[in-house]
């Protein structure tokens, strides 16, 4: 319900797409949902994400955009003192019904503590590259953790193509 960390009011354009945790509860609820998804931490509070948690079933799905820009990097060291997936593993919420999208920019110690946690990572090598917001950190395949692919945009819908675009940043950091 906010368009930056700890609830900064949205924009004009963003409120269309923001609901309260009650409305988004009964959306999860009405659609029998079979995952849900905090957008990212900057779209949520820590208090929505523990109310939300608290009222859905313990086995259900989750996922949340994160680490995906260095700039989403900056402003949640600046809003909470820590990264993305380190203030998500500091609070205890990694476990394995976590998908982390894109988690393009982790450290070494995140990507092993999110592939630890069991948390499966969701690559959009496409959109990744598309937007010039990096490589992923191999780290977490390193650590054991394992990933799905798949396209968060309309440029390719093909997971081959998603595949081969992750190989072909794979050997541009080799």
């Amino acid at each position: 319900t906010s368009s930056g960390f700890w609830g900064r009011p949205p924009l004009d354009g963003q409120k269309r797409f923001l609901m309260e945790p009650e409305d988004f509860l009964r959306l999860v609820e009405e659609t029998r949902a079979e995952a849900l998804a905090f957008h990212s931490l900057r779209a949520v509070t820590p208090e929505q994400i523990a109310w939300v948690l608290e009222r859905v079933p313990a086995d259900l799905p989750i996922h949340i955009h994160v680490a995906e820009q260095t700039g989403e990097v900056d402003d949640c060291l600046a809003a909470t003192g820590k990264r993305p997936v380190e203030w998500l593993l500091g609070q205890g919420l990694l476990t394995p019904r976590w998908t982390l999208v894109h988690a393009t920019h982790m450290t070494d110690a995140e990507a092993a503590g999110a592939a630890r946690a069991g948390a499966t990572v969701a690559l959009c090598p496409s959109t990744e590259g598309n937007l010039g917001d990096g490589f992923f950190n191999a780290a977490f395949l390193e650590a054991g953790g394992s990933f799905g692919i798949g396209s968060d945009s309309h440029v390719t819908p093909n997971p081959v193509e998603e595949l081969r675009w992750f190989e072909y940043g794979r050997r541009l950091q080799a």
